[in-house]
C-alpha cells in the first residue's frame, strides 16, 4: 500500500499563480478528507477488535482509567489508555464555599473570576464599576486567518 504523489517544493508553490494554488488547495483537502475517513474506518475496526480484550483487561487490573498494555502474538501489543474527567455540582460546592471564610475557600478551592464580555459591554461608560474592570482586563487578539477563493464564488 505504497503510493507516491508528485509533492510540490516550497518554491514551486511561490511560483503558482493564485488560481493554481486555489486547485491545488482544493486537491489536498479531498485527499485530506479521504484519509480523515479511512483513519475513522481503521480505528473503529481496532475498537471492534479488542475492545473486549481491553475491558477484561482493565477489569483484571481493577482499573477504570489510565494506560494498559495488552501482549499480543507476533511480538506486538494493544495500548488502551482512558481518561479520568471529574465533573463538580457548581451549585453544591457553592453551598459549600458559603458556610466557610475566605482562606478556607482559597485552600480548598480553585478560583478564577472573570466578567461576561456581555455585561462588561453593556456597562455604561460613566458607570464607576467600568474603570475597576478596565483595570483588571487585558484583551489579546489572534492571528488572522486568511484564504484565497474564486471571485465568482463570492456571489454564491
Amino acid at each position: 500500500m505504497n503510493s507516491t504523489t508528485n509533492q510540490p517544493t516550497p518554491e514551486s508553490l511561490q511560483l503558482m499563480k493564485l488560481d493554481e494554488l486555489i486547485d491545488y488547495k482544493g486537491a489536498v483537502l479531498a485527499q485530506l478528507n479521504e484519509a480523515k475517513t479511512a483513519g475513522k474506518m481503521l480505528e473503529a475496526e481496532i475498537d471492534r477488535r479488542f475492545d473486549d480484550n481491553v475491558a477484561a483487561a482493565y477489569a483484571a487490573q481493577d482499573k477504570q482509567h489510565g494506560t494498559i498494555r495488552i501482549p499480543m502474538e507476533d511480538n506486538t501489543e494493544v495500548v488502551a489508555s482512558t481518561s479520568k474527567t471529574v465533573n463538580w455540582d457548581q451549585a453544591a460546592l457553592k453551598a459549600i464555599a458559603a458556610s466557610m471564610d475566605w482562606p478556607t475557600v482559597n485552600h480548598f478551592f480553585s478560583i478564577k473570576f472573570s466578567v461576561p464580555e456581555k455585561v462588561y459591554t453593556g456597562l455604561a461608560p460613566d458607570d464607576p464599576r467600568k474603570a475597576a474592570f478596565d483595570a483588571a482586563r487585558t484583551v489579546k487578539y489572534g492571528t488572522p486567518s486568511i484564504s484565497i477563493q474564486r471571485a465568482d464564488k463570492l456571489a454564491a
